[in-house]
């Protein structure tokens, strides 16, 4: 017997019943060379996945519950993604998944999947890597990767999408783009996210709620690059004097925003050079200055930069002593009690004596 037959038959051993719940595994050390497919809502790649042909995806559930890929799986046919779903699916990479040809890294129809956690690596060549159109929740801290001048690395769509990334997120063309006019929710960005020459991190049609970025000053890929739509609210973060978020904006569409520093930034006195770039002057900016633990801030107009558009933050010390901490209070009463308890006795041995 070869080993696609003893792969096939370890396959059908993997197969167990939970109860309602159906796993289909793909052992460690075995090799397929046709789709990980089944009625199943819990499906694992631990080995190797190999297809040629046109249409054979790497695993396909329509069924839902969780994918799983912790090994490696390699697809040479058009339309043969690695991973499809439909339906309420939770992704979870943690191996390796390439594709070839017009084919997605993780494909999905008119619903699900409802969440994509990536700690490993997905690359395409000529196809959008992530291409789902619904609502979606996606975790990066691996690498997802389009090789495509014609497509993105994130194409997507639907009701809005949240994505955390302290990973890497890069294309050839545009690394996040809207296929739809649909909501993207909060993006938060500690990582990297990059574009092919002329294209932009962000390229997006819809609205978008809320961005949080570090990404800018002190990464080697520069400042964060969007596109028309600004989001409603843009909070930069700031871990240090030389790293720090920057947004470069290329024709703006929104006439106002509002500004904020994130709750995890570390702040120290000093100007953040463009925090914005190719945002004009005539802008509305609410929350423009402010004030940040034992600081305040502002963010200033660089006029002298003429069509560059750039905006710096300068932060200063505040004038105000901040807020005591609600715990140190028992610690300062404790003290002060003890400071009038000592007072009053001090005020006791200098009484003069009364003989009678």
């Amino acid at each position: 017997m070869n080993r696609f037959g003893i792969s096939a038959i370890l396959l059908f051993l993997a197969i167990s019943s939970a109860g309602s719940v159906m796993a289909q595994t793909n052992p460690s050390g075995s090799t397929l060379t046709s789709t990980l497919f089944q009625n199943s809502s819990v499906l694992v790649n631990d080995g190797t996945i190999i297809t040629n042909s046109y249409a054979n995806r790497g695993i396909v559930n329509f069924v839902g519950g969780t994918t799983t890929n912790n090994g490696t799986i390699t697809t040479y046919g058009e339309q043969s993604h690695g991973i499809e779903t439909s339906g309420a699916v939770s992704i979870y990479n943690n191996g390796t998944i390439t594709t070839y040809g017009t084919s997605n890294g993780i494909g999905a129809g008119s619903s699900g999947p409802t969440s994509l956690v990536n700690t490993g690596f997905i690359t395409t060549s000529n196809a959008a890597t992530v291409a789902i159109y619904d609502t979606l929740f996606i975790t990066n801290s691996g690498s997802i990767i389009s090789n495509s001048t014609s497509y993105s690395t994130l194409y997507l769509g639907g009701a809005g999408f949240n994505l955390t990334n302290s990973g890497t997120i890069s294309s050839a063309s545009d690394a996040i783009k809207a296929w739809t006019s649909g909501s993207m929710g909060t993006l938060t960005n500690t990582g990297t996210i990059t574009e092919g020459n002329g294209y932009y991190g962000i390229n997006y049609t819809g609205s978008i709620n809320t961005i949080n970025n570090s990404q800018g000053a002190g990464n080697a890929a520069g400042a964060l690059t969007l596109y028309g739509q600004m989001p409603q609210n843009y909070n930069v973060i700031i871990n240090s004097p030389t790293n720090y978020g920057q947004l470069a904006i290329t024709d703006p569409t929104s006439i106002s925003f509002n500004f904020g520093i994130d709750s995890s930034s570390t702040l120290t006195v000093g100007t953040y050079s463009d925090v914005f770039q190719g945002l004009p002057s005539t802008y509305n900016i609410n929350g423009s200055s402010g004030s940040f633990g034992a600081f305040t801030y502002s963010l200033q107009y660089d006029a002298s930069q003429g069509a560059a558009n750039d905006w710096s933050l300068v932060v200063s010390a505040s004038a105000v002593a901040p807020e005591m901490d609600g715990s140190l209070i028992p610690q300062v009463t404790l003290m002060l009690a003890c400071l009038f308890f000592l007072m009053g006795r001090k005020k006791e041995n200098v009484e003069p004596m009364h003989t009678v």
